[in-house]
């Protein structure tokens, strides 16, 4: 998502992965986050395939888009959901309310000490681990692409009968 104070957003998210205890993968983003030497715990990426980074972290911190939230879902992957707009916060308290992640941290509230809990939480609450792990196996098994395929070709096979 875009930002009006990427030096800001920048300095806060760092700030609290440090105070939750995490090393850091940033995306630069839209936002046009990152900066100068933000330190041996930080690593900038310009862009990567979620589905290739998310296996490999503790926890995602992400806007909660339905695309970026159904691919940490699908992954197993706890998740802190900083919703900015339209259906992001839908999104953020379906995470909440399936144990996926902790109550999410509102844009228009995003703090240091916030966001520092919320990865926290993420990262060591038992239950949110479990649960996270339980709602991959069950997604894991659908390929909607694929089934989407199956079922026009069903309709289409349908009527030209």
């Amino acid at each position: 998502m875009s930002s009006h104070h990427p030096e800001r957003d920048t300095g806060i998210i760092v700030e609290a992965a440090r105070r939750a205890g995490v090393r850091l993968v940033l995306s630069r983003g839209w936002a046009k986050l990152g900066g100068n030497d933000l330190g041996d715990d930080v690593f900038m990426v310009d862009g990567v395939p979620h589905q290739l980074l998310f296996p490999r972290l503790a926890a995602a911190v992400h806007h909660g888009g339905s695309g970026t939230t159904a691919t940490a879902a699908r992954l197993g992957v706890p998740q802190v959901v900083v919703p900015h707009a339209i259906d992001q916060y839908y999104w953020g308290r379906q995470v909440l309310r399936h144990h996926l992640g902790p109550k999410p941290v509102w844009r228009g509230k995003l703090s240091v000490d916030r966001l520092a809990v919320a990865i926290k939480e993420a990262v060591s609450n038992r239950q949110i681990n479990e649960s996270a792990n339980k709602m991959a196996k069950l997604l894991q098994p659908l390929d909607g692409p694929a089934n989407a395929v199956k079922y026009i070709e069903s309709l289409v096979n349908g009527r030209s009968r």
